[in-house]
Order: structure tokens, then C-alpha cells, then sequence
């Protein structure tokens, strides 16, 4: 009976402590609306992270979620380069216009009793003439992997409301 009751709460010790791989997705669903625009022209978005490692980026006491900074950025521009297709852009390694992305922050956390609100630091360079740095949140109940794609993809919106990245890229 001792054996079994100490196995018992490992087993429990084990399993309320896993480490799970964060899976943000490309999800436009909630992203928040930003000014209609079309490029017309040809536009290359380069991931600038450059750190692959294995990262804790959520720690919920009984799950921890890991990925890489590098990871969030591929889907932040899998999101600008969806948004981009839809307003006449054509996403090429060689382009005219050349947007510059790395997801330098984030992090989750529990914002209510039942909702998980995870915030995205996402810094942006054109071509080395302009730079800016967004910061979006995203909040929902669904738990952490919904969270934190719409915090993904809002960075993207504050980026696209940035007058000065409109501007280049609809400009000729």
C-alpha cells in the first residue's frame, strides 16, 4: 500500500510539472483591424532572430511551454506575409521591399481566472531606413497556444498601423 501510494504522487508530481513545445500557429481570426492598403510590389521579410535555443516562454506552474524566438518570428511573418498576399504584395526572397522582423519578447501569463494574456515585442527595420519596435497583446480563454497566436499576429496589426511602414511599402 505505501509503495503504491508513493508512486501515486510521483506519477502526479511528474505529470503536473510538463514541459510541453509552444505551437503558435498562423491565425488571423482576432487580429486586430488595421487600415486597408495595397503594396503592388514585390516584398522580402527576413528573420533577424538569430536565437534558435530552446527557451522557456511559459511557465504555468504545471506546464511550461518551450520554443525559440526564432520559432515566433517565423509566424509573425508567415502572418505579415498572409496579410501582405491579401493586399496585392508579392512575397519574394528577391525583392523590391525588404522588411526586416525578429520577436524580441514574449511572454504569457494568467490574466484572469479563466484566460491566459501573453504579450509580443517585435522590432522592425526597412532596408536600414527605418526602424520601430511594436508591442501587442493578445488575451484568450482557450488557454495558452490561442493566446499567444493572437498576440503574434497583433504584432503584425501594430505593424501594418505604423503609418511609416505603409507608407514604404506602397510607395514606388
Amino acid at each position: 500500500m505505501k509503495n503504491k501510494l508513493i508512486f501515486t504522487f510521483a506519477s502526479i508530481a511528474l505529470v503536473g510539472c510538463a514541459t510541453v513545445p509552444l505551437d503558435p500557429k498562423v491565425d488571423v481570426t482576432e487580429i486586430q483591424p488595421f487600415i486597408e492598403f495595397n503594396v503592388n510590389d514585390s516584398v522580402s521579410i527576413v528573420n533577424e532572430q538569430k536565437n534558435d535555443d530552446t527557451l522557456l516562454l511559459v511557465d504555468l506552474k504545471t506546464v511550461a511551454f518551450t520554443g525559440s524566438k526564432k520559432e515566433l518570428t517565423d509566424t509573425v511573418i508567415a502572418v505579415a506575409e498572409k496579410e501582405l498576399i491579401k493586399r496585392k504584395a508579392i512575397i519574394s526572397p528577391i525583392a523590391t521591399k525588404q522588411l526586416n522582423i525578429s520577436v524580441d519578447k514574449f511572454s504569457c501569463d494568467q490574466s484572469g481566472s479563466f484566460s491566459m494574456g501573453c504579450e509580443t515585442v517585435v522590432s522592425v527595420e526597412t532596408e536600414g531606413q527605418y526602424k520601430a519596435t511594436y508591442t501587442a497583446f493578445g488575451e484568450s480563454a482557450l488557454g495558452v497556444q490561442h493566446a499567444s497566436n493572437y498576440s503574434l499576429a497583433n504584432a503584425v496589426s501594430a505593424m501594418f498601423r505604423d503609418p511609416k511602414i505603409i507608407n514604404y511599402l506602397t510607395t514606388k
